[in-house]
């Protein structure tokens, strides 16, 4: 009898190659699209399992009242009809059971967000404490 591990090792190695990015592609008109975090939240598949998929690319606005001048970054939108005969297809050759998860809510998004803004802040609060105290010696 063959393990999980080994069938996900087969199920890797069977993925075909990733999808070449085509910058004029769009989905139909109508098509339920998720984005790159809600694809791996929702169906559970990996960065290497979505590179197999054609997605559409769009620029996210992802701009706050707390953040005005955020860079728009680029954001992949796959078909929700594919990502669900991928994950169907994952589970037919792993052979465990599928349950979808839920999405990363806006809400949720902002909280992380804004909880790497106040760790970057508070990590540059400590380097200058630091460098107060203790500044650099001076050569000789």
């Amino acid at each position: 009898m063959v393990g999980i591990q080994q069938r996900y090792r087969e199920w890797k190695a069977a993925l075909p190659p990733p999808w070449n990015p085509n910058p004029t592609f769009r989905h139909g008109e109508g098509t339920r699209t998720y984005t790159q975090t809600d694809a791996k939240c929702v169906f559970h598949l990996s960065l290497r399992e979505l590179s197999i998929l054609p997605y559409e690319e769009r620029d996210s606005d992802n701009r706050t009242n707390e953040l005005p001048n955020t860079v728009l970054r680029p954001m992949k939108l796959y078909s929700g009809r594919d990502l669900l005969i991928l994950a169907q297809a994952k589970q037919a050759s792993v052979g465990k059971k599928f349950i979808p998860g839920r999405p990363v809510s806006k809400f949720q998004a902002r909280r992380r967000r804004q909880a790497r803004m106040r760790w970057s802040q508070e990590q540059t609060r400590q380097q200058f404490l630091i460098s107060s105290y203790f500044p650099p010696s001076e050569p000789v």
